[in-house]
């Protein structure tokens, strides 16, 4: 069995990996909208929507393992 203190450790881990992927991506696409005028439609592509998705697993795993406290 589990503790709930590392389930809730393991998807705060998830959701700083993944909110700096998010950002980083974001970044990207704000510097490429400044130089070559490409919007950045943030939810467009792979890496964005995958790194959004895990970002939202990740809270979900780590309010999951807070409350079961």
């Amino acid at each position: 069995m589990v503790a709930s203190t590392s389930v809730a450790w393991i998807g705060g881990i998830l959701v700083v990996i993944f909110s700096f992927s998010f950002v980083r991506v974001l970044q990207l696409k704000i510097q490429n909208w400044n130089r070559e005028n490409i919007s950045p439609l943030p939810l467009e592509g792979f890496f964005s929507i995958g790194s959004w998705i895990g970002t939202l697993s990740g809270l979900t795993i780590m309010f999951t393992g807070v409350l079961e406290t």
